[in-house]
């Protein structure tokens, strides 16, 4: 073999190793670019998920604050609401 023969050999497993590379490359970004819907269901479910419980949570909040006040003002319009009355409300 020559040295241009053996030059140009080279410089061909040269430039297939770096098409593999770019391959290589292409397929693992493929496999990526299939998972993205998956993903995104996933994190979807999950936002849903959690709006669900900051509305329950924030629900409940608001009745709580609705029932103290509405109970606070029972008391003074009224004895008790769940508290001991004292001699001074009678």
């Amino acid at each position: 073999m020559s040295k241009t023969e053996q030059m140009t050999m080279e410089e061909v497993f040269s430039k297939l190793r770096s098409l593999q590379e770019i391959l290589s490359e292409k397929f693992e970004i493929e496999r990526e670019m299939e998972e993205i819907p998956k993903i995104l269901a996933t994190r979807t479910e999950l936002l849903n998920r959690m709006k669900k419980s900051y509305l329950e949570k924030t629900q409940e909040y608001e009745t709580k604050g609705r029932i103290k006040k509405n109970c606070a003002t029972r008391h003074w319009k009224q004895k008790g609401c769940g508290r001991a009355s004292s001699s001074r409300w009678t």
